[in-house]
């Protein structure tokens, strides 16, 4: 490998099924001096996909758009972008080993010396590596990205990795998969994913490695990797072997998912591993469009979601004037209802008073004509404002005080 800014981004992706052993097959291969380990990503293969529907957006009326004037084709745009990402991983070494040594302070029961990002300054680490699982579905966009990239796919025998998944729950309690089936169905979807990018492919860019040759001759596995990869063997790589992270790689016991009638999910993931056994052969013509269109697919759903997005962006936008106009509309009822309370209130008022005057005169005694007249007259007022309280007074302001007609349809 030359300097960084001579060579070829290289990076190295450890795909196949979750619970395969990507996660310790990883970190072997980081502690060789020239690769760099790191945690997975999970984004590099949307990213191929949302960068090539840009690039077609960036050609849609052919020479009047940018790319397509400057005459800036997918293959070059997208390993233009793979070049930078590649730079930027390696160029932020110093940032990931000061991050670990600050972790290793912080809980040193958690850190062991089989698993170091780099021995020393002298290690080069000019390539990285990624043991992202979900990356076997990706690997056509990740090519594109880095056409010098190297993908092992680990295989594990299904069995294995179902009774494996069935056993494991995220961070938050939440299981990997439901039931077994969806388990099987999981690591064919994988598998059969990472056996078209090696017929696609070749032996040029796909290694395939066996879990078992792995657990029972680890030195000789690794060898084989280390060739295909175009490094010198190191010891040290072997070392993390010798500790077991998670329940994907153990060599103590084998937990296989035997019952007296398989599921249709089992005898094909089954099938499947008999498919997987020889070693990755020639490019095979017949591979290479479904190949194509995997990616041509994602890009198509990256642009669908991307419009999705933006009409239900635009319809968010819709709501929030609603809301809006619903919160003013709201507000202003509540003003008026106000209003109308204090208008009322002061009829009350001007109607008690004369009554109670009317009912003092009676009380302290008054001519024959005011004795007859002071009750009827209370009554009168009462009875008066009890009806204009109801009713009357309302309408009366409600006339008055009209409320506009689009707030009225914004609070329907």
């Amino acid at each position: 490998m030359g300097t960084q800014d001579q060579r070829t981004a290289a990076p190295i992706f450890v795909v196949g099924s979750p619970r395969s052993g990507t996660s310790i097959l990883t970190w072997c291969l980081g502690q060789h001096p020239n690769i760099l380990p790191t945690e997975e990503s999970a984004w590099l293969g949307l990213f191929a996909a949302q960068a090539a529907a840009h690039h077609r957006v960036g050609c849609l009326r052919g020479e009047r758009s940018q790319l397509s004037a400057l005459g800036i084709d997918r293959a070059e745009f997208l390993q233009a972008l793979g070049n930078a990402i590649d730079t930027l991983i390696c160029g932020h070494r110093k940032t990931l080993e000061v991050l670990n040594h600050a972790a290793a302070q912080r809980n040193p029961g958690q850190v062991c010396a089989e698993f170091a990002v780099a021995r020393g300054d002298a290690e080069p680490k000019a390539r990285w590596v990624d043991g992202t699982p979900e990356y076997s579905l990706h690997i056509c966009g990740l090519h594109k990205l880095f056409p010098a990239a190297k993908f092992i796919h680990i295989v594990r025998d299904p069995d294995e990795v179902v009774a494996s998944m069935l056993a494991f729950h995220h961070d938050d309690g939440s299981p990997l998969v439901v039931d077994a089936d969806e388990a099987y169905a999981y690591w064919e979807r994988t598998s059969r994913a990472c056996l078209l990018a090696a017929q696609a492919l070749g032996t040029e860019s796909v290694f395939r490695l066996r879990h078992a040759d792995l657990v029972a001759r680890p030195e000789a596995a690794l060898r084989a990797v280390f060739d295909f990869l175009g490094e010198a063997f190191a010891p040290d790589c072997v070392a993390p072997l010798a500790r077991r992270i998670n329940s994907s790689f153990t060599d103590d016991q084998a937990v296989r998912i035997d019952t007296p009638k398989p599921s249709a999910a089992a005898l094909r993931a089954r099938q499947l591993l008999e498919e997987l056994e020889p070693p990755v052969g020639a490019v095979r013509a017949d591979a290479l469009a479904p190949f194509e269109n995997s990616f041509a697919t994602q890009i198509k759903f990256q642009t669908t979601v991307e419009a999705q997005l933006r009409a239900a962006c635009e319809r968010n936008g819709e709501l929030q004037a609603s809301a809006a106009a619903a919160e003013t509309a709201c507000a202003a009822e509540h003003e008026r209802n106000i209003k109308l309370r204090f208008m009322l209130d002061w009829c009350g008022i001007l109607i008690c008073v004369p009554c109670a005057f009317a009912v003092a005169l009676y009380a302290f005694g008054a001519d024959g004509n005011a004795t007859a007249v002071v009750p009827a007259l209370a009554t009168t007022a009462l009875f008066a404002y009890a009806w204009l309280r109801r009713a009357g007074v309302r309408r009366l302001l409600e006339r008055l005080l009209p409320a506009k007609p689009e707030i009225e349809r914004s609070m329907r």
